[in-house]
């Protein structure tokens, strides 16, 4: 075995850009769509004063919650307010629906640009799923002195006697 007589080496040099560039980038929240491989489909900037905290997709399009209780969808950039900050976003397993937790745990369904009220338990929505028969799943906690866990829409409460840490 031989080695070559030359090797080539690249080097990769980045350029730094001036503050003012660099400013709009980092204060901007953007929601995009991809391909299962990673290929950018969409991809959307919700503006410098949206800090999202949940998303959810339908593979058609993206619905962001925020910290201010604003949900953006993606499709057709509705802005719809629920009031409280949105801790969880799932796609609700039909067409243009979705399900949206919040801390004051109150769980929402969006669709066609409509809001509606769903089901509500005990602490902030920690965990939000859409059941088989298209219904909401929640898992709320509730913080104080004893904390716990509550399961919507069964209403099972799980205490610290029986919680595992």
């Amino acid at each position: 075995m031989s080695l070559p007589p030359r090797v080539g080496i690249v080097l990769n040099f980045t350029l730094p850009l001036p503050p003012l560039i660099l400013a709009n980038v980092y204060k901007s929240s953007v929601a995009s769509l991809h391909t299962p491989y990673g290929y950018p489909l969409r991809a959307v900037n919700l503006g410098p004063k949206v800090n999202a905290t949940a998303a959810a997709t339908d593979c058609r399009s993206v619905l962001v919650g925020t910290v201010a209780g604003e949900l953006y969808l993606r499709r057709d950039g509705k802005v719809v307010s629920v009031g409280s900050l949105v801790t969880a976003a799932v796609y609700g397993r039909a067409e243009g629906v979705f399900y949206v937790g919040t801390a004051d745990g109150r769980i929402w369904r969006y669709s066609a640009g409509s809001l509606a009220q769903v089901g509500a338990c005990a602490g902030s929505v920690y965990a939000l799923a859409a059941a088989p028969h298209r219904c909401p799943v929640a898992a709320c906690f509730q913080k104080g002195e004893r904390p716990s866990v509550e399961h919507h829409p069964s209403g099972v409460r799980l205490e610290p006697a029986v919680l595992a840490t």
